[in-house]
């Protein structure tokens, strides 16, 4: 078995041919087991069952569908005279806890959000406390001006913003391209604000000219707060958040 750190670059290879099955783990306690494998076994390792490791890894693979299969929630609707929001408490997660308010004739909600390390040791994380909206190919994502960059999901790809002029998420934008705009994002893609010292994101529909922004993004957590946000961008229509 080989231990990868997939906040790291890395890369692979065989002169030989091999037959591989790769598997991703990735939760709150992930990072520490992680660190105590690499201790005691380092990178490459066998293990004394390994037809048993392997048949239980295969079972997870086989578990995972490359078809859409539509999936039943419950779902809560708050609304007033101005807004109308669907809130499912089975997608908050058994590691933190998000409150969604909405208050009569105010035309927008209020999200309030608490999260829980459920180990010993610190812990980075990814978390979408922001509510998702409808968008298109007429819809622009808003960044706080001074927002220069942009990273992928673990840093894994950093590009100018928002004129990109590289290669991001495997797509050539060195002839400059405004990934602001959903049109022109031709893949699912993801970019989070390098930094920022304003306290907002948003964006705007010009087909519906109709804008929506999150503000303020406040924490209150004792070591170094995340960034302002993040946009999560639909190459066609969909949502982001």
């Amino acid at each position: 078995m080989v231990l990868i750190d997939c906040t790291k670059p890395h890369r692979y290879w065989s002169d030989t041919g091999w037959h591989a099955l790769w598997v991703h783990f990735d939760d709150a306690a992930a990072w520490g087991y992680f660190q105590m494998i690499l201790r005691q076994n380092g990178r490459v390792f066998a293990t004394h069952r390994q037809r048993s490791v392997f048949d239980a890894l295969q079972a997870v693979v086989d578990n995972i569908l490359d078809e859409r299969v539509n999936q039943p929630y419950t779902a809560v609707f708050l609304e007033n005279d101005y807004i109308r929001v669907m809130v499912c408490p089975s997608w908050a997660g058994a590691s933190s806890a998000r409150w969604t308010s909405v208050y009569p004739d105010k035309a927008y909600i209020e999200i309030k959000g608490q999260l829980y390390n459920r180990t010993n040791l610190p812990q980075t994380f990814l978390w979408w406390a922001n509510p998702a909206v409808a968008v298109n190919d007429d819809t622009q994502s808003v960044f706080p001006p001074d927002v220069t960059a942009v990273y992928d999901h673990g840093k894994r790809d950093v590009s100018a913003f928002p004129i990109a002029t590289g290669v991001y998420d495997k797509h050539d934008d060195s002839a400059g391209v405004d990934i602001s705009r959903y049109k022109n994002l031709p893949v699912p893609t993801s970019y989070m604000c390098a930094g920022s010292d304003d306290d907002f994101v948003g964006g705007y529909d010009y087909g519906v000219r109709r804008a929506y922004c999150t503000s303020p993004i406040t924490t209150s957590a004792p070591a170094r707060s995340c960034e302002p946000g993040a946009a999560a961008i639909s190459a066609g229509p969909g949502t982001a958040t």
